[in-house]
């Protein structure tokens, strides 16, 4: 029997295969390469999100406590006006009530040692109210 009719397709479809399995090896190692070259900018992409998103948050941080610190301040500011506008009443009333004090104690009206016995013991009340005022504002200026 002639064998050579058998070699030559023998010999082409062993060389296919070996060429088909070289094929197959190098585009599996080009697929490889090609995930990890993907990989490699998905990490760098995600590393770029995270160092835009740490920058944003910082800057929402700084917005937000310069706000707080405007609204606080704004707010101290308020807070002496109001306690200018309370003493300055406080004066006044002060003022209006020694005048009709004065005005009793001219025509007879009150005792003016009995009422001066009461003018100190007012006197030494609010003494000790404008000191735990001061205290609390000590106290709450440190926190």
């Amino acid at each position: 029997m002639d064998y050579a009719i058998f070699i030559q397709p023998a010999i082409s479809i062993v060389v296919a295969i070996i060429s088909g399995v070289w094929s197959y090896l190098a585009s599996r190692a080009n697929n490889k390469t090609e995930i990890e070259k993907q990989a490699k900018e998905h990490a760098h992409a995600v590393e770029k999100l995270e160092k835009e998103f740490q920058y944003q948050l910082s800057t929402l941080k700084q917005q937000h406590s310069l706000e707080i610190e405007k609204l606080k301040q704004s707010h101290e500011l308020r807070l002496q006006e109001l306690e200018k506008v309370s003493s300055l009443d406080a004066e006044k009333d002060k003022a209006l009530k020694l005048n009709e004090f004065a005005f009793k104690a001219l025509t007879g009206e009150v005792d003016l040692d009995k009422a001066l016995a009461v003018n100190d013991k007012v006197n030494a009340y609010n003494r000790k109210q404008s000191l735990q005022e001061q205290f609390i504002q000590k106290t709450s200026k440190k926190s």
